[in-house]
């Protein structure tokens, strides 16, 4: 390849003072183009770009420096090649071309990898460009797109303590069994008339409203812990019109909720603690009523941890106690009161209080002496 002198361009940092030179520039193709994709300096740092379809914009952020970058360019091999897969323009009298295994490589053989190496760089300094901000991106898998991390799209939600992994429906990374077992418990608080009418919109394609929301704020207000309801809440919010895929499975889980046994919506049996207790300590347990759960999140259970563990899920919860799903309060196995007390509750937080005690806080009463709340005459939820 004819080697041409090309214009000396520099990155936003300095080194000493000293403007610091891009030597090295690779583009992959999108659907606008060619476009920046990763940028390396003189002084060794690597920029990573993305490219912003829907948003018309680039954004980049430093993802590292140091070793030999600056002065050797790996060049790895593409699955698609010999197929064009980018473009790469580098300072050839400050770089020089290897492979992932370390061997020299010239501009001919890169292209061989899928690498097509150019003389001049395309549209010039990608910091310059008008549209280009320094950000970090997410892709949405709705979208089928890549938007800045400030300036998402409904699709994604962030987690509000700045904790950095996202939710929704158009998260890469969303885990499924935790978003439905985080929106069976908002359902579980809620009437059955709001569950019915979320399954309604959800089979005509309709989103979740503004009244919806409403409902599920009153709940996550109540809690200082908001990290169990937030992946559902999440979910509900990502949806529009548009998601007939997601909007399906929301009306499937809502559909499974509604129509099947109560059991059948424990996702996470494992994740049930069994504490026995006297009848005497058990009776004001039982005298709390279960229309009125207010009551239960001022009353927590206090847990002695390093107990000695009676049945299986007693294990699972002493792994991990701020998992508990779901207590269930039963008198001594050889009490007479055994066979026809009882009282299973939902969980709404669990609080460390020291490294040997937690304190449980509840957010339902789910089952009375063996009978579910929900089949009781009269019975109708009350907001938390």
């Amino acid at each position: 390849m004819k080697k041409t002198q090309t214009p000396e361009m520099y990155a936003p940092e300095s080194h000493g003072g000293q403007p610091v030179r891009i030597v090295a520039i690779e583009y992959q193709r999108e659907k606008s183009g060619w476009k920046p994709f990763q940028v390396v300096t003189d002084g060794g740092s690597i920029y990573d770009f993305d490219w912003c379809e829907q948003d018309g914009m680039l954004a980049h952020h430093m993802s590292g420096f140091g070793g030999d970058w600056g002065k050797v360019y790996t060049v790895t091999k593409y699955c698609a090649a010999p197929k064009l897969c980018s473009k790469l323009w580098y300072d050839h009298s400050r770089m020089t071309l290897k492979t992932s295994e370390g061997k020299p490589l010239d501009d001919k053989q890169a292209r061989a990898l899928g690498v097509q190496v150019i003389a001049e760089p395309i549209d010039g300094n990608p910091f310059d460009d008008g549209d280009a901000i320094e950000d970090k991106t997410e892709y949405c898998e709705q979208c089928r797109a890549r938007h800045p991390d400030d300036n998402m799209c409904r699709h994604v939600q962030w987690q509000e303590d700045g904790g950095g992994w996202a939710l929704g429906c158009g998260a890469s990374d969303v885990d499924f069994g935790e978003t439905q077992a985080s929106l069976y418990r908002l359902l579980r608080m809620l009437p059955k008339t709001i569950v019915h009418t979320m399954l309604t919109r959800a089979l005509s394609r309709t989103p979740p409203g503004g009244s919806d929301f409403d409902d599920l704020d009153i709940i996550r207000r109540q809690h200082r812990d908001e990290e169990r309801f937030l992946p559902g809440v999440a979910w509900l919010r990502s949806l529009d019109s548009g998601c007939k895929e997601a909007l399906a499975l929301t009306a499937g889980w809502l559909w499974m909720f509604e129509r099947a046994d109560w059991r059948a919506c424990q996702v996470v049996p494992e994740r049930r603690f069994i504490r026995h207790l006297s009848p005497a300590a058990l009776e004001p347990w039982l005298a709390i009523d279960p229309l009125d759960p207010g009551e239960l999140y001022d009353k927590p259970l206090s847990v002695r941890l390093g107990f000695k563990p009676q049945c299986t899920n007693d294990v699972e919860f002493l792994k991990n106690p701020l998992a508990c799903e779901e207590v269930i309060l039963w008198p001594p196995r050889r009490s007479v009161a055994h066979s026809h007390k009882g009282l299973t509750l939902s969980v709404a937080e669990v609080k460390q209080v020291s490294n040997k005690a937690v304190d449980i806080f509840f957010g339902a009463v789910i089952e009375r002496n063996g009978q579910h709340i929900s089949e009781l005459d009269g019975y109708s939820p009350i907001y938390l």
